[in-house]
């Protein structure tokens, strides 16, 4: 399990907040998209909104724009 910066622990099943935005900015930019099959493994981004994105796969989609 990890731990979060007040010492609440985070489930092995979510990424921590700080790598779900970097993802999402990055995935925003155009570098990578985020995908959930479901026949894979995943993991939950964590979000300032109530919704969580559940992801499964980062495919590199080459060069920022």
């Amino acid at each position: 399990m990890g731990y979060t910066r007040e010492g609440l622990q985070l489930s092995d099943s979510f990424l921590s907040f700080s790598t779900s935005l970097a993802l999402l900015r990055l995935e925003k930019r155009g570098l990578i998209s985020l995908e959930h099959k479901s026949d894979a493994d995943s993991l939950s981004l964590q979000s300032d909104t109530e919704n969580s994105r559940i992801i499964s796969h980062i495919v590199y989609r080459g060069k920022i724009k």
